[in-house]
């Protein structure tokens, strides 16, 4: 009994087994591996498509009967393709944008049997942009979507889907990187689609941006324009010989110069202007800026950091306001200017002007004289002081010369009234009524930096002229030469022979013609 039993059991396990092994044996199956279900496919075909290579396996059934097989591919919306027919199946597809559903089909065929359908899969996947976006320097991180990510991430999107790209003020690489909407230089969105360069995206503004993608955007590259904030920029003044000191104007606010760390954001503008001013008795005025530019105010538009912008000025030196020129006030006397000795010792000489008003008309400019540094009066003896215009209005100019920019100051004309003295043929300031005896006198005296000799010589003849000390030796030899009649006027300015400034104290005056010496003690004052 336990035999009998014990036989059927071993009699169904083994009619389960090769029920299973049936199975196993006969189990055909076909199966994508390229793409898969649900596969999102990216990647550069072209702007438009995506390559994709068909990949997929089988089983066939092990019956001895079966004698041949082959596949269909159902690939919407192309046509229908079938292993061993026509050029069979392709594998090497540039897909446009979209979504698919593709089905697979396994065939086998069995001798009397015909062919017929084992096995099938059907796939749907999809084929997206790969759009990505970044900034224009190359690192820091954008928004996508909403979310911040690294610059040059990506996004997968259909035709017609919204990507949302959004830029944010960083510091990266030492600048700060800001969204500029200032009205210059303005920050943008730009795309470059795969192979090509960079272009506006038309109302790509904002900085939050809304862009709709559109066909030819796989491979593309969305890409914010941020501005860098410039920290270094520099403005100067240059002097000739002076350097680039005194005030300057940046965006109307007066710095001294030179002005460093002026912050604008990169081709935004910002002005300097060249301020007028004086230094030192040198009146300063706008040349050019460092563009050739001769306006006052110049705007800039720095392209990077660390520029310099540098204002080049012209000097003249100032006259009356800095050398209180006036005369002396006596009528009957030569007209005598005064002046002091400009304050910038570069002003080596002065010149100077006379203009004459007689009769109602005045006369050109005449250049009467020129003096060096150190002189500070001049007597002209060509007119006398009156009391009011009963003959002329003269007008006198004491123009200093700036030597470092070889410049004379504008003129500054001072009036006084006067008469003229009647005057000799000879080219000296004389009178016509010359007196018969050798002459000699100095005024001021005592004097400061300068004296006025005057010598009348009532015939021609050889005229010698010399300043000595008290120990009788030759300090300086004024005039040795022939002259004709008249009075002349020889100028001391207290130096001797090597130009060497000589020291306060009494000197003697001597002045000799062929027959006749006059001395006169001077004194010099400091």
């Amino acid at each position: 009994m336990k035999d009998s039993a014990m036989k059927k059991n071993i009699i169904l396990f083994v009619i389960i087994f090769l029920s299973l092994f049936t199975v196993i044996v006969n189990a055909q199956s076909i199966w994508f591996l390229n793409p898969t279900n649900g596969e999102i496919l990216t990647g550069t075909g072209s702007q438009t498509t995506v390559y994709m290579q068909l990949n997929f396996n089988y089983n066939l059934s092990g019956d001895p009967n079966l004698y041949d097989h082959y596949i269909k591919l159902f690939r919407s919306p192309y046509s229908t393709q079938q292993s061993g027919q026509g050029g069979g199946i392709t594998f090497d597809y540039d897909l446009p944008i979209g979504t698919y559903t593709w089905r697979l089909e396994l065939w086998e065929c069995y001798v009397g049997q015909g062919c017929t359908k084992e096995a099938e899969q059907t796939v749907t996947f999809y084929v997206k942009h790969k759009i990505s976006v970044s900034n224009n320097f190359g690192g820091g991180n954008v928004k996508i979507d909403g979310a911040t990510v690294g610059s040059g991430s990506q996004a997968y999107k259909f035709t017609g889907n919204n990507l949302l790209v959004g830029a944010i003020d960083q510091n990266y690489a030492g600048y700060d990187r800001l969204w500029n909407q200032s009205g210059y230089y303005n920050s943008n969105w730009t795309k470059r689609l795969w192979g090509e360069s960079y272009q506006p995206i038309n109302g790509g503004t904002p900085r939050d941006f809304n862009y709709s993608v559109v066909s030819s955007d796989n491979g593309a590259d969305i890409q914010g324009q941020l501005r860098k904030r410039l920290t270094n920029i520099t403005f100067q003044n240059n002097f000739v010989a002076v350097g680039n000191g005194g005030v300057i104007k940046v965006n109307s606010v007066q710095y001294n110069s030179p002005k460093s760390g002026v912050q604008v954001v990169e081709q935004n503008p910002v002005t300097g202007t060249a301020v007028t001013q004086t230094i030192n008795g040198i009146q300063y005025s706008i040349d050019h800026w460092s563009d050739a530019s001769t306006s006052s105010s110049r705007t800039f538009y720095p392209p990077s950091d660390n520029l310099i912008y540098t204002a080049y000025y012209k000097g003249k030196p100032l006259s009356y306001t800095v050398m209180n020129t006036h005369f002396n006030d006596v009528p009957g006397q030569n007209v005598i200017i005064y002046w002091n000795d400009h304050p910038n010792t570069n002003v080596t000489q002065y010149q100077i002007w006379r203009k004459v008003k007689h009769n109602g008309v005045t006369g050109p400019p005449t250049l009467i004289a020129t003096i060096n540094r150190g002189t500070t009066t001049y007597t002209d003896y060509d007119y006398e002081i009156t009391n009011g215009y009963t003959d002329d209005l003269l007008r006198y100019d004491v123009r200093p010369y700036y030597s470092t920019e070889s410049v004379y100051a504008d003129p500054y004309w001072l009036s006084i009234f006067g008469e003229l003295v009647p005057k000799t043929s000879d080219s000296t300031s004389t009178s016509e009524n010359i007196p018969e005896e050798f002459s000699l006198s100095c005024y001021p005296n005592p004097f400061n930096p300068s004296t006025n000799i005057r010598v009348t010589m009532p015939s021609d003849g050889l005229l010698q002229a010399a300043i000595y000390n008290v120990l009788g030796e030759e300090i300086l030899t004024l005039k040795n030469e022939f002259v004709t009649k008249g009075n002349y006027n020889i100028i001391w300015d207290g130096k001797d022979e090597g130009s060497n400034q000589v020291n306060s104290g009494i000197y003697i005056v001597m002045v000799k013609t062929e027959d006749k010496i006059i001395s006169q003690k001077i004194v010099l004052l400091k």
